[in-house]
């Protein structure tokens, strides 16, 4: 089953961290957590799992199971904000991303 982003967002924003705080406190790397997160890497190594899955106290399961389609609808509308965000050509200081 692939990896569930949208269970590792809200674990993270729970607990107020950034991508950044997040690879530092739980040896995953700042790259893969960004890419688990927007879906573009889907089967992240056991390692990475259970990396992720002690530092947050959880079950390895807990990002392999499906999400709710309240959760999905959430993330999908987030990120198509954030999206937006990011090729807002009108932003002349050239800070594309922001995180929420």
């Amino acid at each position: 089953m692939p990896f569930n982003a949208i269970r590792l967002t809200e674990l993270r924003k729970q607990r107020c961290l950034s991508v950044y705080e997040l690879a530092l406190e739980s040896g995953v790397g700042q790259t893969d957590i960004h890419r688990l997160e927007n879906g573009e890497y889907r089967h992240p190594s056991f390692n990475t799992v259970e990396k992720l899955s002690d530092f947050f106290r959880v079950n390895m399961e807990t990002f392999r199971t499906k999400a709710n389609p309240e959760s999905v609808r959430k993330w999908r509308e987030n990120k198509d904000k954030v999206y937006e965000k990011r090729t807002d050509k009108s932003n002349t200081k050239g800070k594309y991303f922001t995180e929420e």
